[in-house]
């Protein structure tokens, strides 16, 4: 007989369990009775003793084995080597009457595959060691497949790995079959994992994430857990290679073979632990791929400048021979020219020679059109070349307004436009000075400031008309200035300057003394300076309204009278309608920030991180300028103007001795005129006052304007349209008892 036969047989419901025959019902016949028994014994396989029915209803039955050594008559199985067929002879006794009936049973012998292998899985989990448990896949002599099931994964997995419970034990069921040439072997055994023992929780954790986690192989997307599968914990996962896996587990592959570490950050109740864990991701490229990365990442995509092109790549013993297919945007040395209109795609080719393995490589890279900044770099150059050429200013400039190489345009300005305007055109001025030209180069909507800086020799006169007349020439602006601007307090406030011009009143700087008491020592030092060897001009950093000088010189009194104030003073206060002194001209003040530092040094001011000049408080008067909201701030620079040129006449200073506040610690001070580009202008009046003063004694002045709806008799632009105008002004001047008229006019530059 086939044995697979037998095994369909024994599958069916005797295997393991011998047989327990059913109960009979109604009166039958011999046929029917040897049916039935049939049905219980004949052609069945066994390994267990037969349970051999002593009736059948009313029949009853004596049996006999035809081999009492492996089938006694009642039954019990002594198991052959091999499988045997065996026939048992019953005797039925019914109704008055015996008959014999023989029915042929298959003793599985104790070589049967599926004997063996049941056996050696029951004697495999008769104990079992839940710390080194081990769920076979095969027999270690027979390549039957073994597959297994867990009731529960999450404590025992179908591949055998264990995490304990936490809290109580737990019972699991693991259940396998295996595949005997086509019959089925199913077995289960139930297998008790202890809990966690209290206190080791941590340890456990850890155990597990090592196990689960320390020397993967990772060659796909991996789950990160964010707990433990039993115990309640949090885990945060950092990895060291996010370029690989990321935080989420995220894979992508590298070249070669990688190995990647995790940082795994434990938290279970008041307990943190960090765990270090290793893997290896698994490359997808070989060396000559690594090589064309690597030699693709040192050009990168876009262009820009020029590059050299790597010969060697020393950690792969790598050579490289290089070509362009366009040598006029990238030449074969790494030299790059930008084109000045669209980007330009260059195919790179390389040779490389890996070990003796040669493969031509190429890629295309992007040089970048000419980016709008460098175009403006270039036409800098290209101005650079003229106007560093010399220093000092003494003519006429040929200013141009474009360059056609780099499609820019060029707009001047000047400092001092009555001593060179926007078109080039050069005055003469009055003192010695320096000015400043400007080039706004633009290119699309990029602007750079190009900011060129001469000496301009002052005009010498041969007698006093001529003197007046230069004056006069540089109080008349070709082009007055309108401009947006802001004051700086609590707030930023948006300001407009309509312009004016700087028409001289010969009178002195209208000086109110308020000299405040001694009283601590804080805003009245007490110290008399021992030089004066600078004036230094601040702006308030108030522009609230009424901000003034009065209100300033009031806070001042409140600080000198209050015993607890900082030790903060200037010496003049000026707004648009005059100036208010103080502290006495010689004394000490607070107000540059250089503490007690004298004239003639430099330090580091580490608060404005700057480094600075000595001798502001010490050896400065100190000149706070009101920026206060609504109140006219040209007048108030010119009347700091003509206190400045006065302080400068009396202590015999030069221009180049008024100083911000800024130069003595990098406070940003005055802000107001600082941001609006203010300062030289403010110099240029300091100028006019101080050649006035010096010059023009017994001169006087009457100003009229012939465009009064515009600007009135002081200067002072009272339209406040904002538009473009040409001014017209008339002076008469008086000296030595002749007067002479002169008209001027000026363009009245548009706000914008």
């Amino acid at each position: 007989m086939k044995k697979s036969f037998f095994l369909v047989l024994f599958i069916i419901g005797i295997f393991l369990t011998g047989c327990t025959p059913d109960e009979p019902s109604n009166e039958t016949t011999f046929d029917e009775i040897k049916v039935w028994l049939d049905s219980q014994y004949k052609d069945k396989t066994f390994t267990e003793n037969i349970e051999l029915v002593k009736s059948y209803e009313t029949a009853t039955f004596t049996w006999k084995s035809s081999n009492v050594d492996i089938v006694t008559a009642d039954g019990e199985i002594i198991l052959p080597e091999e499988d045997t067929a065996v026939n048992l002879i019953c005797t039925i006794s019914y109704d008055g009457k015996t008959e014999d009936y023989s029915l042929e049973v298959i003793i599985l012998g104790s070589k049967n595959d599926l004997v063996i292998i049941r056996d050696w899985l029951n004697e495999t989990f008769s104990s079992v060691d839940i710390n080194n448990l081990v769920l076979p896949t095969s027999h270690p002599d027979y390549n039957y497949p073994i597959v297994w099931e867990s009731s529960n994964p999450v404590i025992i997995s179908s591949t055998g790995e264990v995490v304990k419970p936490y809290g109580a034990d737990a019972t699991v069921t693991l259940s396998c079959s295996v595949d005997i040439s086509g019959d089925i072997l199913k077995l289960s055994y139930d297998i008790t994992v202890p809990k966690i023992v209290e206190g080791s929780e941590m340890v456990e954790i850890v155990n597990w994430l090592e196990k689960s986690y320390d020397g993967k192989l990772v060659n796909g997307d991996i789950e990160l857990p964010t707990t433990h599968p039993t115990i309640p914990c949090d885990l945060v996962w950092l990895s060291f290679y996010d370029e690989i896996v990321d935080n989420d587990g995220k894979f992508t592959a590298p070249i070669l073979d990688q190995e990647i570490e995790f940082l795994c950050s434990v938290s279970l109740a008041d307990k943190k632990e960090d765990v270090f864990l290793s893997m290896t991701a698994i490359g997808c490229g070989t060396v000559m791929d690594v090589i064309k990365v690597w030699v693709k990442d040192q050009i990168g995509e876009n262009v820009a400048y020029s590059f050299r092109f790597p010969t060697v790549y020393s950690k792969y013993n790598a050579t490289f021979e290089w070509s362009s297919s366009n040598v006029e945007v990238i030449t074969n040395n790494g030299e790059v020219t930008r084109p000045l209109n669209g980007d330009a795609v260059v195919t790179l080719t390389c040779i490389i020679n890996y070990n003796g393995e040669i493969e031509n490589y190429s890629f295309e890279v992007t040089v970048l059109e000419l980016a709008a900044r460098d175009k403006c770099s270039e036409t800098k150059k290209w101005l650079d070349v003229t106007f560093l050429a010399f220093e000092k200013l003494s003519g006429d400039l040929d200013l141009p307004t474009t360059y056609g190489p780099m499609n820019a345009t060029i707009k001047w300005t000047s400092s001092f436009s009555n001593i060179i305007d926007s078109n080039g055109k050069f005055t003469q001025p009055i003192s010695a000075t320096n000015i400043s030209l400007t080039a706004a180069i633009t290119v699309d909507s990029y602007t750079l400031n190009v900011v060129y800086v001469y000496d301009v020799d002052g005009f010498i006169y041969t007698n006093k008309w001529e003197a007046v007349e230069t004056f006069l020439d540089s109080i008349n602006y070709s082009e007055i200035k309108t401009q947006y601007y802001q004051t700086y307090g609590k707030t930023t406030i948006d300001v407009i300057n309509y312009g004016y011009l700087p028409f001289y009143d010969e009178s002195n700087a209208p000086i109110e003394q308020k000299i405040l008491e001694y009283t601590y020592g804080k805003q009245r030092t007490g110290i008399v300076r021992s030089s004066t060897q600078y004036i230094v001009v601040h702006d308030t950093g108030n522009n609230a309204s009424g901000a003034t000088a009065q209100a300033h010189w009031n806070y001042l009194n409140n600080l000198n009278n209050d015993p607890n104030s900082t030790s903060v003073s200037w010496h003049y206060t000026v707004d648009e309608n005059g100036i208010i002194q103080n502290l006495p001209i010689d004394e000490v003040a607070w107000h540059a920030g250089d503490g007690s530092r004298a004239y003639g040094t430099t330090y580091f001011n580490s608060t404005y991180n700057a480094t600075s000049i000595t001798g502001g408080n010490m050896n400065g008067v100190g000149i706070e300028t009101c920026v206060d909201a609504g109140s006219e701030y040209n007048n108030t620079m010119r009347h700091t103007a003509k206190l400045v040129a006065e302080l400068l006449i009396q202590y015999n200073l030069g221009f180049d001795r008024v100083k911000q506040h800024n130069a003595f610690s990098g406070k940003d001070c005055p802000m107001a005129m600082r941001h609006a580009g203010r300062w030289d202008e403010f110099m240029f009046l300091v100028q006019l006052e101080y050649f006035a003063k010096n010059n023009l004694s017994g001169v006087t002045f009457e100003w009229k304007s012939l465009s009064p709806t515009i600007m009135n008799d002081n200067g002072e632009i009272i339209s406040k349209s904002g538009a473009e105008a040409n001014i017209e002004y008339q002076v008469t001047v008086t000296y030595d008892g002749v007067s002479k008229i002169y008209n001027f006019n000026s363009t009245l530059t548009a706000l914008n």
